[in-house]
């Protein structure tokens, strides 16, 4: 994890979760906590026994106030099932069948209605004849329309309960409605009224404890919200004032790895990171001054070496021509018969000497002086069949191999420019092979689907080249040919480096050398 955190997220983004995690943790703990203590300070204020046994005492009150709902609902239907009940005519005599039905069935009064809602009797026992109201018309009518039995409270203080029944005779026809009605006493009301106000009351505080308890988390929940956003807020400014110098040092580090070694930073703080980019710009200031300095240095040393080869170059020749000229002036003057023939052979010496110079001379205009590449979308399959073609035609006893990927991707290149690389490379092998026993020249051409490098290898079975000097192949007036000028192979590093391209150089003493080259292929630009 420890690995996957400093591989993976940036320095000031670590800042920022440290700082966070220093910040929230604390305060997740706090709301947790303030959760507890709230809701624990709420329910301190309300005493749930009691609550829960004004509960209890509603709901026996409620048990009891349905059974006598029961009950009186049951002796009205089997009152209603009477013969004279049934029987519309004889409605108007049933005064004497009532009282009885009161006195039998503990009810404190019976109201008998028509069909039309109208009163046909009130009957009640002594004493409740102003206490019992007569149920409301309305109720009356719904009832007989809609067969609905009648069950509701009335009266002062809800005292009264009223259960009726529609009355149906033989054929199902409503002929009229019984109505019985018991009266509760007033100790009862008003205690089931007390007890039914307490238990509301308690229902309320209840919802206001939640209320409040939501008010008073949600507001400490803001609070920690807004001080989570200042946290986050403090952790980015804090870690960008932190990283940003150290992003710079970073990005300089960059421009020094480019070659800038003259790169300088603005410091941004007096503190220790302000004297780190102090101290990084001194060193910066000394690496350029020494780049300078080593660049002199070398521009004198290469100048120096080139003079010294140049001599030794020009010096080699020279002999030869002076023997040639003396020669001819001694058999000049001794007047010898066969000077045309000696006079023959010494020109040809002198013109032999003076072409080396000039292809010498030639080597290095071109090598100091090497125009700009012309880049265009260039077929290195064609150009490397074609010359694999011609060096296997102008020596036949080389065995030339071409293996290369089918197709082969164009790339960008200056094709003269990298046509004369392919010779040079081929004209040094055939050179290596020409007095080895087994002489084999392969050339490979290959890339990978979705790569961008072309690989080109070109291997011979020479002697190759010692290890000592294979680290040298590449610099300039270096060379392991006998009459050799030693800017072949430079010139070869010098175009792969125009084409963005690189060449390197592998070899075993007794088995051949290898030269591999990396070119970017072709990009069509939209």
């Amino acid at each position: 994890m420890k690995n996957f955190f400093s591989r993976h997220i940036s320095l000031r983004n670590r800042l920022i979760l440290t700082s966070l995690a220093l910040t929230g943790i604390p305060l997740i703990i706090l709301v947790g906590a303030s959760y507890s203590l709230l809701d624990t300070g709420i329910n301190i204020g309300v005493n749930q026994p009691l609550e829960q046994g004004l509960n209890a005492a509603l709901a026996i009150a409620d048990k009891s106030y349905q059974e006598n709902v029961n009950r009186i609902s049951f002796q009205i239907v089997n009152l209603s099932y009477e013969p004279e009940l049934r029987n519309k005519n004889r409605l108007q005599n049933t005064e004497s069948l009532l009282k009885s039905a009161i006195r039998s069935n503990d009810l404190d009064a019976i109201e008998l209605y028509d069909a039309e809602g109208a009163l046909i009797h009130f009957v009640c026992k002594s004493g409740y004849e102003d206490q019992i109201p007569m149920t409301d018309r309305d109720r009356v009518i719904h009832g007989l329309q809609s067969k609905f039995d009648l069950v509701h409270r009335s009266g002062s203080e809800n005292r009264i309960l009223k259960a009726g029944k529609a009355i149906e005779n033989g054929h199902g026809q409503i002929i009229g409605m019984l109505v019985g009605n018991q009266v509760f006493p007033e100790d009862y009301v008003r205690n089931l009224n007390e007890v039914q106000i307490k238990s509301q009351f308690y229902t309320e505080v209840d919802m206001l404890r939640g209320r409040y308890f939501v008010h008073l988390f949600g507001s400490f929940l803001a609070l920690a919200f807004v001080v989570a956003v200042a946290a986050v807020i403090a952790s980015i400014y804090l870690a960008r004032k932190f990283t940003e110098p150290i992003g710079q040092l970073v990005q300089a580090t960059h421009e020094l790895a480019k070659g800038n070694m003259g790169y300088q930073l603005q410091r941004l703080s007096r503190d220790e990171i302000g004297e780190l980019m102090n101290s990084f710009n001194r060193m910066s200031r000394d690496l350029e001054e020494n780049r300078k300095k080593l660049i002199h240095a070398e521009r004198i040393a290469a100048w120096q070496g080139i003079a010294r080869r140049l001599a030794h170059e020009i010096k080699n020749p020279l002999t030869p021509i002076q023997l040639s000229i003396q020669h001819l002036r001694d058999e000049y003057n001794k007047g010898n018969q066969d000077f045309s023939e000696t006079f023959s052979e010494c020109t040809e010496t002198i013109i032999q000497e003076v072409d080396g110079l000039r292809r010498m001379v030639q080597e290095f205009s071109e090598f100091a002086r090497m125009p700009a590449p012309n880049f265009q979308e260039t077929d290195i399959g064609s150009i490397l069949k074609e010359l694999v073609s011609f060096f296997a035609t102008a020596h036949p006893a080389i065995r030339f191999t071409l293996q290369s990927t089918d197709p082969l991707p164009s790339i960008e290149a200056d094709a003269e420019r990298l046509r004369r690389v392919l010779i040079n490379l081929i004209e040094n092998a055939t050179h290596a092979v020409m007095n080895r026993s087994i002489k084999k020249i392969r050339i490979q051409a290959n890339y990978a689907e979705g790569d961008s490098t072309m690989y080109i290898h070109l291997e011979d079975t020479g002697y190759g080249i010692p290890r000592d000097r294979l680290e040298r192949v590449f610099q300039p007036y270096f060379t392991t040919k006998e009459n050799g000028t030693g800017l072949g192979l430079s010139i070869v590093d010098r175009i792969i480096q125009d084409h963005n391209g690189r060449v390197t150089a592998e070899s075993e003493v007794g088995k051949g050398a290898r030269f591999d080259i990396q070119l970017p292929i072709f990009q069509k630009r939209e």
